[in-house]
């Protein structure tokens, strides 16, 4: 988890940046279906981070969204 927002309410936002080509993490944040129905690898990253965290004894949180930022490098190999 690179990111936490959390909230009054008790819900929360988890932001996980990722680098390299967006196009190539596309296939990895998708949910399960017929052709991979276990989903992407980023997908079930981000189900482990909602298990984590909502499964602290104790802690109020509530995980509303997950986002992955991608961040990926210009063509002069800036970020």
């Amino acid at each position: 988890i690179d990111k936490l927002e959390r909230y009054p309410d008790g819900s929360c936002v988890v932001v996980d940046y990722k680098t390299g080509k967006a196009a190539s993490a596309a296939k990895k944040i998708l949910p399960p279906n017929e052709a991979d129905p276990l989903g992407g690898d980023y997908w079930r990253q981000m189900v482990f981070y909602k298990i984590i965290l909502e499964g602290v004894p104790g802690a109020a949180f509530r995980v509303a969204h997950g986002y992955f930022d991608l961040l990926e490098k210009d063509e002069r190999g800036q970020w």
